[in-house]
């Protein structure tokens, strides 16, 4: 039963989940390697700069826009709930007490 159950969850609601996630991150990893790997050793043309430029924005915009977009979320459901630890003389959201949460914020 409880196969079944984990079975159905993986193939309806977390697979696409996953793959959504894992496809965007090896895009971005794709746009990553052409503008530090290939646009880097090309000669420096107006355009070649322009690719470069518009490839980087992409990779900061979009990736870490999404970690700013996440953390900001978390911190300020924390705060709205009063989910806050004291750490020394200041409180922290209670998301940072888990590893996870403090790995992906540095």
């Amino acid at each position: 039963v409880i196969c079944m159950v984990t079975d159905m969850v993986w193939s309806r609601v977390a697979f696409r989940t996953f793959l959504y996630g894992k496809a965007w991150f090896v895009f971005t990893l794709f746009v990553f390697i052409i503008a530090q790997s290939i646009l880097g050793h090309a000669t420096s043309t107006p355009e070649v700069r322009i690719a470069m430029l518009s490839s980087r924005l992409f990779i900061y915009v979009c990736s870490m826009g999404q970690m700013m977009f996440s953390h900001t979320r978390n911190i300020l459901r924390d705060c709205r709930r009063g989910n806050l630890i004291k750490f020394g003389r200041c409180k922290i959201p209670e998301y940072l007490c888990q590893w996870q949460g403090v790995a992906s914020l540095l």
